[in-house]
């Protein structure tokens, strides 16, 4: 009779836990939109805008694990609650409703304008919410030894996905930022009383005095943990960290600097964590990982050739980042420690998530001229596949590791190098396609997969400079290109034309695109002109300065222009003439 009771006694503790930690991820990812709604009006969409607020999220998510590790393994639960439960109660008080007004000019030094503010607004509620759900894990694992605390992992990150999506669907369209940080505090209260009963019954448990969790019982084969295991877990972790915000990037260049479009990686970033720790026995690693190498190759091909219709190449990049993460979060779940290691393991995860949000967000801008991160964190997904199922090479084996990628980079500079450029992308679609053959050809072999693959995504950057660049610049707010093409100059920022000019003298003043006279701007001002007269006009974002040509004599014209780049390419007469001649 008592072992048929057991169970049902140990359900409500177990959904105390799992519902405590739903509540707190819920609530951490439903701050992260809110915050980035304030910051809208004065950074704007540009996706650097949410992968340095993603770096800010990853390193105070790292403090709050650090901070989570060295209470379990130097305090009692009881110590613990003196510690953490002054820190829960100012972060109640703590969430802004808006920005602060001292933050100065963003277009100066952006990153460090958007840490800064972040800190001082935002970090004490985030970093104590982060800390919650290895904390609350590992006070479950002394509570239920005989559980799998780890699985409670995925009730934290389906909170974190139903967070940013009750946000986007159902708080962001009808509620004000004022409103919205209400009812935010109002459900943090309803977490701090969660924590509470947490808190009473971890501290019923009869042992809990016997002081903190220190060390798992002796002869544990697992442990000590050595530092391979500690770097194979934080690769695993920064690699789909890194993927995301190049995801993130790609979505934002081509199809839009749209507001809250970010949600949808970071969605399915959480979502393979869900399925990693929660679903995991559904889950072929094999599977996943024949379908990601087929899908680096058709992406590594479609790069050079350009051709594809974009709503399939998004889908691409998205399905592709989705089983390379995947692939990463369940090879990580299978080399899990015993549970009293659990918030070092969680530490380790945090440190490699950072890692790799800081080289998209903060190195690559400053060192590569193009965005480069991204096909640098795909070849790394690659090199991990099958890594682990692999045995040790042979000499010969580790020649051909590099001996096949370097004969597939000869054979794609002797066709693809050449000064034609029709006759250049006529080759290196066949040549492309060549390559591809090979990479599938050596899938089963990480390291020369991988190589393989860099070699092409290399060639694929290389192809398209040969379309009569001008110039093109990298900065906090994008990567801009100006092209020459037969009778025009065209300004690029990432996939979007924002502008183009004529260079037939005779036409060199009139705007074009969507800005000619007889599209929608042209009938707009066409209307306005006799009401305009001796007017003050304010015009927000410059682009190549097409709006110029509208102005009349006796008229004031302030353009609005948060890049510097874009403001310089305009004013640069070799490049566009508007400014000047307008």
């Amino acid at each position: 009779m008592t072992a048929r009771k057991a169970p049902a006694s140990r359900l409500p503790v177990t959904a105390l836990f799992a519902v405590t930690i739903f509540t707190s991820a819920f609530l951490l990812f439903a701050l992260e939109p809110m915050f980035g709604k304030m910051l809208l009006p004065l950074f704007g969409g540009a996706p650097a805008v949410w992968n340095t607020s993603l770096v800010f999220y990853q390193l105070v998510l790292l403090a709050g694990y650090a901070y989570a590790d060295l209470l379990r393994r130097n305090l009692t639960i009881t110590q613990q609650l003196f510690v953490h439960v002054p820190l829960v109660i100012a972060a109640f008080f703590f969430l802004p409703t808006a920005l602060p007004g001292w933050v100065g000019d963003p277009t100066t030094s952006p990153i460090l304008s958007l840490l800064r503010i972040a800190t001082a607004t935002i970090a004490l509620p985030f970093f104590v919410l982060a800390a919650n759900s290895s904390l609350l894990q590992a006070w479950f694992a002394r509570v239920r030894p005989q559980s799998d605390a780890y699985a409670l992992y995925a009730a934290s990150n389906l909170g974190s996905i139903l967070g940013l999506a009750a946000y986007t669907f159902a708080v962001e369209p009808f509620a004000g930022l004022a409103l919205q940080s209400r009812l935010w505090q109002a459900a943090f209260f309803a977490f701090a009383l969660l924590l509470a009963g947490c808190a009473f019954v971890a501290r019923r448990r009869k042992n809990e005095d016997a002081g903190p969790q220190t060390a798992p019982a002796a002869g544990d084969a697992d442990l000590p943990i050595g530092t391979r295991r500690i770097l194979k877990w934080i690769v695993l972790a920064a690699v789909p960290s890194s993927l995301m915000l190049g995801v993130t990037a790609y979505l934002q260049d081509a199809v839009a600097a749209i507001p809250l479009l970010w949600t949808l990686p970071l969605a399915l970033y959480l979502s393979t964590f869900v399925i990693a720790f929660g679903l995991r026995r559904f889950v072929s690693r094999v599977a996943v990982a024949r379908a990601a190498a087929f899908g680096l190759v058709v992406i590594a091909f479609l790069m050079a050739r350009q051709a594809i219709a974009i709503e399939i190449s998004i889908a691409l990049n998205v399905v592709v980042f989705f089983l390379l993460a995947l692939y990463c979060h369940t090879t990580l779940r299978d080399d899990r420690p015993p549970e009293q290691r659990l918030t070092q393991f969680y530490l380790w995860i945090a440190v490699g998530g950072a890692v790799g949000g800081m080289f998209n967000a903060l190195i690559a801008p400053q060192i590569f001229p193009l965005v480069v991160e991204y096909p640098l964190a795909l070849v790394a997904g690659a090199l991990l596949l099958h890594g682990d199922e692999r045995k040790a090479p042979t000499r010969t084996a580790r020649i051909w590791d590099f001996a096949v990628p370097l004969i597939v980079a000869a054979f794609m500079f002797v066709l693809v190098a050449n000064p034609d450029t029709l006759k250049l992308q006529l080759e290196a679609a066949s040549v492309f396609a060549l390559a591809g053959f090979v990479a599938l050809g050596v899938v089963r072999h990480s390291l020369r997969f991988g190589l393989v693959l860099a070699v092409m995504f290399a060639f694929g950057l290389y192809v398209p400079s040969f379309n009569g660049e001008l110039y093109h610049a990298r900065d906090f707010f994008g990567v801009k290109h100006v092209l020459r093409v037969p009778g025009y100059h065209l300004f690029t920022h990432g996939a979007t034309l924002h502008g183009a000019e004529s260079t037939i003298i005779p036409r060199e003043r009139e705007p074009l695109a969507y800005f000619e006279r007889s599209g929608p701007v042209g009938v707009i001002f066409a209307h306005l002109d006799p009401a305009l007269r001796g007017a003050h006009v304010a015009v927000a974002g410059l682009g190549v300065g097409s709006l110029a040509c509208y102005a009349r004599p006796h008229q004031t014209w302030t353009f609005y222009e948060i890049d510097a780049q874009v403001a310089q390419i305009a004013t640069d007469a070799n490049l566009f003439r508007f400014i000047a001649a307008c």
